[in-house]
């Protein structure tokens, strides 16, 4: 199957010799490795990432979803997608279960964090412990959908004023 969506960078490089080569998000590849695989631990119990094909697969089952559907929103940064070695992913966390609908506290939280995280650390930021939340992991109380969502949303903001200085 031909991908939906083409790779883009992760992280730009600027034209300085001494980041020649390397992430100005983390340096060297292993970081970014670990981060990883702590985000799949994460989200693992949620039903982990899909790619957008997989995503608009499973949710046009009952009808055919056009392509927009996703790319709008990613586009957009209105949802939580991240690049890893060439592949979008998308945590399956954040939609209702067995569609493309975004849980209703995401729009919001997300809005409160994109335009401080590139888009892999909006996704590590749902996948770690925030000191915040008490050291719980958002996702943890976005998945229980109780009164954790809007300690998220509170954390979100903090995080936000925090990171603008």
């Amino acid at each position: 199957m031909t991908p939906l969506f083409s790779e883009a960078s992760r992280h730009p490089i600027q034209a300085s010799p001494l980041l020649a080569g390397t992430s100005l998000y983390e340096g060297p590849r292993w970081r970014a490795d670990a981060e990883f695989a702590e985000m799949q631990r994460a989200f693992a119990p949620y039903a982990g990432m899909s790619t957008g094909d997989e995503l608009l697969l499973r949710a046009s089952r009952s009808r055919p979803l056009p392509i927009s559907s996703l790319a709008r929103p990613i586009a957009r940064r209105e949802l939580v997608s991240l690049m890893h070695r060439g592949q979008l992913l998308l945590p399956n966390f954040q939609f209702e279960p067995g569609s493309l609908q975004l849980l209703p506290a995401m729009t919001e939280i997300v809005l409160e964090l994109r335009d401080v995280f590139d888009d892999w650390d909006l996704a590590l930021w749902f996948a770690m412990p925030n000191v915040v939340l008490q050291h719980a992991r958002p996702v943890d109380l976005l998945a229980s959908r109780g009164s954790g969502v809007s300690e998220v949303r509170e954390a979100a903001r903090v995080d936000r004023f925090i990171a603008l200085g």
